[in-house]
């Protein structure tokens, strides 16, 4: 979705990317607790939204900063972080606690 923002037209990337963080969000939090013992849970919640506020704010003033310089800059960049991380979880999913 985040890649193909500026090449396919805001809406059906954003319907794209939508879906994805819509199925991907729930599944990462229910997840990552599998891996993490029962009494740690919140803290393991709490880590999460906090990672995600910090994204909330970095997010944006690096996007606007990267798509003053160029336009499609913010999109491949997330894309990129996107994959990354993506290609970190099945390794990390398999892991015992």
């Amino acid at each position: 979705g985040f890649f193909g923002m500026p090449l396919a037209g805001l809406f059906l990337a954003s319907t794209l990317y939508a879906a994805g963080a819509g199925l991907a969000n729930p599944l990462v939090n229910s997840r990552a607790a599998e891996g993490v013992p029962e009494e740690r849970r919140g803290e393991l919640f709490g880590l999460i939204q906090g990672a995600r506020a910090v994204g909330f704010v970095l997010g944006p003033i690096l996007g606007g900063a990267l798509f003053d310089r160029v336009p499609w800059a913010p999109y491949a960049l997330a894309a990129i972080a996107c994959a990354v991380a993506a290609a970190a979880v099945p390794r990390r999913l398999t892991r015992k606690p």
